[in-house]
């Protein structure tokens, strides 16, 4: 079992996108689960994320003290399993992400920390001479 935390506030105009991906995951064989906490937002974030809780292993909570590291220091009390997998909002995971990590986690127990590439996806088209 791994858990995978996420942090959000006011991000409706894309978290959508980023669940309906979490939707495709190959699921590891020990079984995972979604943590999301919605960390005051005042969009529709909420209505987002309840959106997705019969399609996901998705356990929703609300921080509404503002800031990153209280939003996730409220997720850890819902963590299962030996892995912890931490992510963003506004990333959106190839399908065998988790099997990658729970292989990284399974072969690998010298190490507890794993991280891998992230190829940005560009909302617009880059302009030429642009640095991103």
């Amino acid at each position: 079992m791994l858990t995978v935390l996420m942090a959000t506030r006011n991000r409706a105009r894309i978290l959508g996108e980023v669940l309906d991906s979490y939707g495709r995951l190959q699921p590891p064989s020990s079984g995972w689960k979604l943590v999301v906490v919605d960390n005051g937002s005042t969009d529709e974030t909420a209505p987002v994320i309840a959106s997705f809780a019969n399609r996901l292993p998705l356990h929703s909570v609300r921080e509404p003290k503002l800031g990153k590291n209280f939003a996730l220091n409220t997720a850890l009390g819902l963590v299962e399993g030996d892995l912890v997998v931490f992510t963003d909002d506004d990333a959106f995971p190839a399908s065998d992400w988790l099997l990658q990590l729970r292989k990284a986690a399974d072969t690998q127990p010298g190490y507890s920390m794993f991280g891998g590439t992230i190829v940005p996806r560009w909302e617009a088209p880059l302009q030429a001479g642009s640095n991103g």
